[in-house]
């Protein structure tokens, strides 16, 4: 499935004007000078369960595009957006993805944004989960990979929970499901209706690459 990615267009001036306004701006200023060095606006859309999608717009130089001046940059899960987790039950077509994440963009800034032809993709990760049956045969298996090696590539392995594969464009990360989400994400269900406890029960089973 489709999890986390990572898309940017060129808006117009009026747009950027008014993602700004509505944002939180970080400035970097030279105190001895008054020059401005560098700003940063950013905005996080809410989701279900406190799942966010960031939203930042700068000058469109950082990515050489240069007709307006001004680029915008979506990226999140969509899977987490609607459903509050990114374990399984997922999404495939990226180009529907990509358009709903406009969608909920544009409807919250009350804006037209480009049609999807006029956006690029720069980051797009894709999660492949398998059922090993129960726990102790998922932290088996991950521990069981401790003594791999790929080529060129720096290996960062932790015991029952994960091995991360770094590389220049690309990383691979293979991971215990139920103790990434105990560790990044349990607490966004506190005080929900969300069937924790079944949840927890099915992706205890869970590996993910």
């Amino acid at each position: 499935m489709i999890d986390t990615i990572k898309i940017y267009a060129e808006i117009s001036e009026e747009m950027y004007n008014k993602i700004s306004n509505m944002s939180i701006v970080k400035n970097a200023i030279n105190r001895a000078t008054g020059e401005e060095l560098y700003n940063i606006i950013n905005s996080h859309l809410e989701g279900s369960f406190s799942s966010s999608l960031s939203v930042k717009v700068g000058c469109s130089s950082k990515y050489r595009l240069c007709t307006t001046g001004y680029i915008i940059e979506i990226e999140g899960s969509y899977h987490k957006i609607k459903l509050g987790y990114n374990s399984h039950n997922g999404f495939y077509n990226l180009q529907d993805i990509c358009s709903s994440l406009i969608d909920i963009v544009s409807n919250y800034f009350s804006i037209v944004l480009p049609d999807l032809e006029y956006w690029y993709l720069q980051r797009c990760d894709i999660a492949i989960c398998f059922d090993l049956k129960n726990q102790l045969n998922v932290c088996n298996y991950i521990n069981n990979l401790s003594s791999c090696n790929y080529s060129r590539r720096k290996i960062k392995f932790y015991s029952n929970e994960a091995l991360y594969l770094s590389g220049t464009t690309t990383t691979l990360k293979i991971y215990n499901k139920l103790l990434e989400f105990k560790k990044h994400d349990i607490k966004k269900f506190v005080n929900t209706d969300f069937d924790l406890f079944s949840y927890i029960k099915t992706i205890s089973r869970f590996y993910t690459f």
